[in-house]
């Protein structure tokens, strides 16, 4: 009977001590640890957590945009988009888009923390694959410690689907996921344009219209 009770109060034990994501805030970008998604402070823009689809290839990645109604409106970043999303990182400078094939290496603003925005390549860092404005190529994101990384033209878009350990120097095992984005809905400059209403005095004087009319067909009835 002690055996089976401290047996069980052991299997507990070790329940409780299994990891699990927790909630976690990097610059703008909000992430509750649990849900698939990425909110961003300020806006309406959403990001799929950065671990959910890790394992997908592009072309698995398209095939599950096109038929998972848990994706519906989503789709793969484009160039802007990862500018965005990383300067939502809060960076101590923010990076632009001189429309060459660019390279960043920023400083965060706090460190991050890995797996704060969903866990994937490796347990020093995470990252993202985009499209970059260079037909048939892939550019990266990817976050570790204080430092940051952003390169439009990282490798041709067949390349990604390759073992990713080659990509990192040897140390990393698994794959990195495409960066899947939301946009908001449209929200037009200035309060939106009331109806205009109908005066009430209108209405007071549709039954003098029509009078009017009834008694100008009488009198023309009354001189034929």
């Amino acid at each position: 009977m002690k055996k089976t009770l401290f047996a069980s109060a052991l299997l507990v034990s070790l329940m409780g001590l299994t990891s699990v994501a927790s909630a976690a805030t990097v610059g703008n970008l909000n992430w509750d640890g649990s849900s698939d998604f990425i909110t961003t402070t300020g806006s309406s823009t959403t990001y799929v957590q950065l671990g959910k689809y890790a394992a997908l290839t592009y072309q698995e990645t398209k095939t599950q945009l096109g038929t998972s109604s848990t994706l519906a409106g989503y789709r793969i970043a484009t160039q802007t988009d990862a500018y965005t999303f990383f300067n939502n990182l809060n960076l101590v400078n923010t990076l632009n888009d001189t429309g060459a094939e660019d390279k960043h290496t920023p400083t965060l603003d706090a460190a991050f923390v890995d797996g704060s925005l969903g866990s994937n390549s490796n347990s020093g860092l995470d990252g993202a694959f985009f499209l970059s404005d260079t037909m048939g190529y892939a550019g990266l994101v990817r976050m570790s410690g204080t430092g940051g990384f952003l390169q439009d033209n990282w490798l041709s878009i067949p390349l990604t689907d390759r073992n990713y350990s080659v990509q990192f120097g040897g140390v990393d095992d698994n794959s990195i996921p495409w960066l899947l984005v939301k946009d908001g809905p449209v929200v037009r400059d200035g309060p939106a344009i009331p109806g205009v209403p109908i005066p009430a005095a209108a209405f007071m004087f549709a039954p003098a219209l029509l009078g009017f009319a009834a008694f100008r067909r009488k009198a023309k009835n009354s001189v034929a």
